[in-house]
């Protein structure tokens, strides 16, 4: 289902980001699950929020929440944006190997490159 594969698109790109970083020298904590960020990452100098992206697309457009956009332009210079973008599909299983990284950082969101796609509005 759609569900199962954009599951399995993003454990693929946490997975890869996280061993990146860990090649790198970096402590990686994954906080996904209670912060508008997916992974910490620290050295002995250096602490970074990092935005994980996965798509089977080329990436021109992605999706940012609220919290993302708002962590973004107050801590940007600690944000790394990390895509994989280009990830293939075998069957039932995302392709070893497949999917290209693209890394941003310093990740300082520019207003002018967002469009909003929803809003809420109050009935009351």
């Amino acid at each position: 289902s759609d569900v199962e594969t954009r599951l399995m698109i993003e454990a693929y790109s946490m997975k890869l980001c996280q061993s990146y970083y860990e090649t790198e020298g970096f402590e990686v904590k994954d906080v996904s699950a209670n912060h508008p960020y997916d992974l910490l990452i620290k050295n002995k100098e250096k602490t970074f929020f990092i935005e994980v992206k996965g798509t089977q697309t080329k990436a021109e457009n992605i999706i940012l929440t609220k919290n993302e956009v708002a962590l973004s332009k107050s801590h940007g210079k600690k944000m790394i944006l990390f895509i994989v973008h280009s990830i293939e599909m075998n069957k039932k299983s995302v392709k070893k190997g497949s999917g290209v990284m693209k890394i941003i950082k310093p990740w300082v969101v520019n207003p002018d490159m967002l469009t909003p796609i929803s809003y809420t509005y109050k009935m009351s």
